[in-house]
């Protein structure tokens, strides 16, 4: 049964960033790191980027900034989620791994004309499904 999906825009999203150090070994380690930089009791959206433009896919977990001082405070570099139009699905119940995300996406790019030149997203909103975004193109 294929995922049931919205299109939307979203707006340019700031962001400070933990690049993994290899696909799908240094996922948990960035998303750990992200996490270490937030108190216990901060509502942050925490994100999941996967660059597809060059040869080798680049993973990087992701967390909301504010301001200037908020980027400063978490010492790690900040980038920018390129807004735009995107395909939007709420991954599956079941364990969240890098399989099933990967097969969920290959399914919406099954549906949509892919924009590679933007990252596909795994927005995390407190609960253990996340939702995921496909970068798409005008048809």
């Amino acid at each position: 049964m294929p995922l049931r999906c919205d299109i939307l825009t979203l707006r340019d999203i700031p962001v400070v960033a933990c690049k993994a150090h290899s696909i799908p070994n240094g996922i948990k380690p960035a998303f750990a790191t992200i996490k270490a930089k937030l108190s216990r009791l901060e509502k942050r959206q925490i994100f999941g980027l996967t660059y597809h433009a060059e040869a080798d896919p680049e993973f990087f977990a992701a967390v909301e900034i504010f301001n200037r001082r908020d980027a400063a405070r978490f010492d790690l570099p900040k980038i920018v989620i390129p807004g735009g139009r995107y395909a939007r699905a709420l991954l599956p119940a079941g364990p969240v791994t890098p399989t099933r995300i990967a097969k969920a996406f290959r399914d919406m790019r099954e549906r949509y004309i892919f924009d590679h030149w933007r990252p596909t997203i795994e927005f995390y909103r407190g609960s253990r499904r996340p939702h995921i975004y496909l970068p798409i193109r005008e048809e």
